[in-house]
Order: structure tokens, then C-alpha cells, then sequence
């Protein structure tokens, strides 16, 4: 029973390290320090570290982080309406 537990602790902490570098990456500032830090995230999930972790495919979870930033920075929203920055900036702030 108590190795149970143990086993469920380790999952715990595997599913948290995962959790925290995709909010590192969707949380980082659009600068030379985000930008360092997106990059460190990738690396992470692109290693076999990443995948004993959360047996999660890298390639799809690169895809989709890739697809959230594009729908979430100034430039994706421009391209995906058309608009100019002004109005990105107020569309993506709920204005």
C-alpha cells in the first residue's frame, strides 16, 4: 500500500514539472528573456527527458503550444484578422 503512494507521488511531480514548463512558455514575455525561455522549454520538450515524464508526443505538444502563440501574439492576431496593431493590441486586451 505504501508504495502505492509513493508511485503516485512520483506521477505527481512528473505531471507538475510538465504543467510548469508549458506555463513558463505560454507566460513568457515577448522579449530577449522570453524569448530565451521559449527556447529552453522546447529543448526540454524536445528531450527524452520530456517524454518519460508524460509520454506525451513532443512534436504535438510543440504543435499545439506553437498554435496557441500564434493566436495569442500581436503578429497571429493581425494576420488572422487583417487588423493593425492598434486593434490587435485591443483584441487580444478584450476591448
Amino acid at each position: 500500500m505504501k508504495q502505492r503512494g509513493v508511485d503516485e507521488g512520483y506521477k505527481l511531480l512528473a505531471s507538475a514539472i510538465v504543467k510548469q514548463a508549458v506555463r513558463d512558455y505560454r507566460k513568457a514575455p515577448n522579449n530577449a528573456y522570453g524569448r530565451a525561455t521559449k527556447k529552453n522549454v522546447v529543448r526540454f520538450i524536445k528531450s527524452p527527458w520530456f517524454v518519460f515524464l508524460s509520454n506525451i508526443d513532443p512534436d504535438y505538444m510543440l504543435k499545439t503550444l506553437d498554435h496557441e502563440d500564434e493566436e495569442t501574439t500581436i503578429e497571429g492576431i493581425m494576420k488572422k484578422y487583417g487588423c493593425s496593431k492598434r486593434t490587435a493590441y485591443r483584441i487580444r486586451n478584450g476591448r
